[in-house]
């Protein structure tokens, strides 16, 4: 089984130490039953990569993640609360992809670079703006940047369907049969032109995350049941 999981947000959000337990335990789940796990961004609420500097708010779950690595293969796709990822996963054993990641003829995105034209990732990466940042002592710029994300994660409070930009892109750039997302913090499926785009939603209130097995990926609430079941073109393991 391949585990699938996103924005979880730590860092900020209602109950986050209880949110922060589950999600331990999720990961010890992974290590004893999984195959390998994907982070499809925005795991915490802000990573920015200091070179002498790693947030401590985040190193219970840091240490976790870092865990799972050393037993089973992690990819972590970049959200657009982390896209100043540089080394220091990698170093560490975790595969990180900044835009789309392909495996098996199923592509995996956070969701926000789903969209054609200039993107809020594209102008939040310009190079001056990431040295003026760097500038900022790391207390002063997370809180700098807790604000700011708030708005980001009001956006999509109220999503009821995929949005017409994510199938757009989708249709026209994407070159697999089922595309896989976060971002849009609800868990859902929609197929159009023969083509699936799947959200396993989030880990601040949903709890929910995907599991990819024999073909078949099923959305689950932590805890609790399947919420829905998907076949996709995947291949697993010969022993799963």
């Amino acid at each position: 089984m391949i585990f699938i999981v996103s924005d979880a947000h730590f860092g900020s959000g209602e109950n986050s130490r209880e949110r922060e337990e589950l999600f331990l335990d999720f990961l010890r789940k992974v290590k004893d039953e999984g195959r390998g796990l994907i982070l499809l961004g925005d795991i915490f609420d802000f990573w920015f990569e200091y070179r002498h500097y790693v947030n401590a708010h985040y190193f219970d779950v840091l240490a976790a993640i870092l865990d799972v690595a050393r037993k089973v293969p992690v990819v972590y796709v970049a959200g657009n609360h982390d896209l100043w990822i540089d080394g220091f996963f990698e170093r560490r054993g975790v595969k990180v992809v900044k835009d789309v990641y392909y495996m098996d003829g199923l592509a995996f995105a956070h969701g926000d670079n789903l969209r054609s034209g200039i993107r809020t990732r594209d102008i939040l990466l310009n190079p001056l703006l990431v040295r003026m940042f760097y500038a900022l002592h790391p207390d002063l710029g997370y809180a700098v940047a807790r604000f700011v994300s708030s708005g980001s994660r009001k956006r999509n409070q109220d999503v009821k369907e995929i949005p017409e930009w994510m199938w757009r892109y989708v249709l026209s750039r994407i070159d697999a049969r089922t595309v896989v997302v976060g971002h849009l913090h609800v868990p859902m499926v929609e197929e159009r032109a023969g083509r699936k785009i799947v959200c396993v939603g989030d880990w601040m209130k949903n709890y929910t995350y995907g599991v990819l097995s024999s073909g078949v990926l099923k959305v689950m609430q932590y805890g609790s049941e399947v919420l829905f079941s998907v076949p996709v073109d995947f291949q697993a393991h010969p022993d799963e």
